[in-house]
Order: C-alpha cells, then sequence, then structure tokens
C-alpha cells in the first residue's frame, strides 16, 4: 500500500522532537517543505507550527526551486480549521468553493488550489509520560497553487 503525502511528511516530523537546535529545525523544516513540493507540484509551501498558546506561526514559506518567500501569506482560515479539526483540507478550486467570499485575500492572489494537512508528532516512551504513541497536533502543511485542479493532476488527491 502506498503511504500517503501526510504520513510521508509526518514521519519525517516525528524525528524532531529530539532536535534541540532552533537551527537544524529550520534546516529541516526546509527539506521537508521542499521535498513536498517537488512531490506534489505545488508552486507555493507554507509550515504554520503551533505556540503554546495554540496560536499558529508561519515558520516557512518556500517556493519550488529551495526559494524562501520572505513576505508570502497563506489563507487564515484553512490552516486555523485543519489544525482544530485535525482534518486535512483540499480545495481544487477556491472560486467553486462555497466558502469562497471568506478567501479574498487568498483569491486576490490568483491562488486557485488548496491543500493544507495537520502536522502530529507521536510521542513513545515513559521519559515522554505517553508510552502508547499518542499523536499531538504541531502546526500545518499548507500548499498552494495558482492553476485550478493542479495539485490534484499531480496525483495528490489519490496518494491522500
Amino acid at each position: 500500500r502506498q503511504m500517503c503525502i501526510r504520513d510521508r511528511v509526518n514521519a519525517l516530523l516525528a524525528g524532531l522532537r529530539a532536535l534541540g537546535s532552533g537551527q537544524v529545525l529550520d534546516e529541516v523544516l526546509a527539506i521537508v517543505l521542499d521535498s513536498t513540493l517537488e512531490l506534489t507540484g505545488a508552486e507555493r509551501g507554507f509550515i504554520l507550527l503551533a505556540e503554546p498558546g495554540g496560536a499558529l506561526v508561519q515558520r516557512l514559506a518556500r517556493a519550488r526551486g529551495g526559494i524562501t518567500l520572505t513576505s508570502a501569506q497563506t489563507s487564515k482560515q484553512i490552516p486555523e480549521e485543519v489544525f482544530q479539526t485535525g482534518r486535512d483540507r483540499i480545495v481544487s478550486d477556491l472560486l467553486d468553493d462555497m466558502h469562497a467570499a471568506r478567501h479574498g485575500g487568498t483569491l486576490a492572489l490568483g491562488i486557485r488550489h488548496v491543500l493544507c494537512t495537520p502536522l502530529k508528532v507521536a510521542q513513545f516512551g515513559a521519559d515522554h509520560g505517553h508510552g502508547d504513541g499518542t499523536e499531538r497536533r504541531i502546526g500545518v502543511l499548507y500548499l498552494d497553487s495558482r492553476e485550478k485542479g493542479y495539485l490534484e493532476a499531480a496525483g495528490v488527491l489519490h496518494a491522500l
């Protein structure tokens, strides 16, 4: 059975708990995001991590080809929804989405297709107090593209 993209990304991120250095974490997040962009064909990708109070903060924004985006923004509603529910959100065309009016800023950028998935870590071992592999949401991975259905055409929906 083919491992879905979410499982691949979460498997890569599962080891981040053991990393103590913020610089190492940023390097690993960049590798994960660049690999995901290449795998899916998305134009842009964002990793938003939860702060202790639960607010999502954009940790990294990249375009295909390993280009760091310094002033790029994502939709706020979709990442918040995905983080709260723990469920993937795939929108093949924001113009057709029943909540299109809520995504005015994203649509103004020409973004049509969005894929957002929760990022989770599993806690193992008695030293963490959760020996049963309890999952904890740490943020979201958000991908978007200007072309309608581009991510779907890349086989992402089948993989999820």
